[in-house]
């Protein structure tokens, strides 16, 4: 009876409001799984460091035109720079009074760590690890009333009612929960054969402004934090390697892509045009080569910080999300770095509309994909994805 209530039914239309897009996505129940009912997604081409603010309103009342979503029900993630992550000690006993109690001892820890006043927070939070001493170490996820408030009214002034927000790890594990694919499973316990409710996996979304760090243990977020290595601080260093403007940086960055290599970086006195276009993913790489270098330092300490504290938990892989997700070669330079298996997510095992069937060759420019599927597309929607999926387990 229960699968006749949920078949074709369609979800809450899951936005994002990014540094530079504006994306929404929803989903649909049917027999067989989730299909994608329909999505948008508009980004601004950042020139500068800063990018003018993107017009939310305008766009998003573009997105709702006739014949779009289904139905008036929202749900928005909660990320940084909107949502701070704190990891705490509380008293083990404490975790189980009542929610007042429990909110009000958070609020006294985070007064002296939030820049914003912790009266003024909507806040969650959920133990680390066993928790069978005095203390517990607890995740705290908080964020800014104020902002909170931004999205909604955004939201309300397009007639749309929001029924969901939570936050991107929750929406990242919800979406692998539909995976029906073996090795992907495997691949995210990158030991075939163990027990996978104990692998310590982990989700890097890669945005304008930071990367975002989610470490999933138990089906649960154990850590979060913000590291550098965005998509913004990557065009910065390019454009100061290769000596051109931020946007045009921006733009080999994603035609180009990197390629380890040990030849180093050479000088650009004689400009980019005696750069053959073999050669420019090497020489990007030499030029991003130690904030890279940085970045997996920071996840292998992140890794080893939570094992530490869960010391039976399995090193399992890293999902790559976000914008940055999209830069070719990454994945491949992480892995080998790190020594686990980097990888974007495969839509076809969890997405039952992902592939449309068509024969190879004959796709068209998704190849046979569906739009919202694609390389380019996928990894900036798959989060949306996620959380249009958590409203049956909400």
């Amino acid at each position: 009876m229960l699968a006749l209530l949920t078949r074709n039914r369609t979800s809450p239309i899951a936005v994002d409001f990014g540094a530079c897009s504006l994306r929404a996505v929803q989903m649909i129940r049917r027999a067989d799984g989730w299909h994608v009912y329909h999505w948008f997604n508009v980004e601004t081409d950042p020139v500068s460091a800063e990018p003018p603010p993107i017009d939310y309103a305008a766009h998003l009342k573009m997105a709702l035109g006739p014949g779009a979503f289904a139905g008036r029900r929202a749900a928005i993630t909660l990320a940084p720079p909107d949502l701070e992550y704190r990891l705490i000690d509380l008293p083990t006993a404490l975790l189980t009074r009542k929610a007042s109690e429990l909110h009000e001892a958070l609020q006294f820890e985070l007064d002296r760590q939030l820049p914003w006043p912790a009266k003024d927070t909507e806040m969650a939070a959920w133990p680390v690890g066993a928790g069978n001493g005095p203390c517990t170490s607890t995740m705290v996820a908080a964020a800014p009333t104020t902002a909170i408030q931004t999205s909604l009214d955004i939201l309300e002034a397009r007639d749309l009612e929001c029924v969901l927000a939570d936050v991107t790890p929750n929406a990242i594990i919800r979406l692998l929960e539909q995976s029906s694919d073996r090795s992907a499973a495997a691949n995210r316990r990158n030991l075939p054969g163990k027990d996978e409710d104990n692998v310590l996996w982990g989700a890097l979304d890669i945005g304008f402004r930071a990367c975002r760090l989610y470490l999933v243990h138990n089906n649960r977020p154990v850590y979060a934090r913000v590291l550098r290595g965005g998509g913004r601080e990557l065009t910065e260093s390019l454009a100061r390697g290769l000596h051109v403007e931020f946007g045009v940086a921006e733009q080999y960055k994603r035609l180009y892509g990197i390629q380890p290599t040990d030849r180093g970086l050479r000088s650009m006195v004689g400009g980019l045009g005696r750069v053959s276009e073999e050669a420019l993913p090497g020489m990007l790489y030499a030029i991003l080569a130690r904030t890279l270098e940085n970045l997996a330092v920071e996840i292998e300490k992140s890794y080893r910080f939570v094992l530490d504290r869960t010391p039976s938990a399995i090193t399992g892989g890293l999902y790559l999300l976000g914008g940055g997700a999209r830069l070719k070669g990454l994945a491949e330079v992480l892995s080998q770095k790190l020594g686990i298996t980097v990888r974007v997510p495969d839509p076809a095992a969890m997405i039952r509309n992902a592939q449309q069937g068509t024969p190879s060759g004959q796709g068209g420019p998704t190849g046979g994909w569906h739009p919202a599927c694609t390389p380019i597309q996928f990894p900036v929607l798959a989060v949306g994805m996620g959380l249009a999926m958590r409203e049956d387990i909400a």
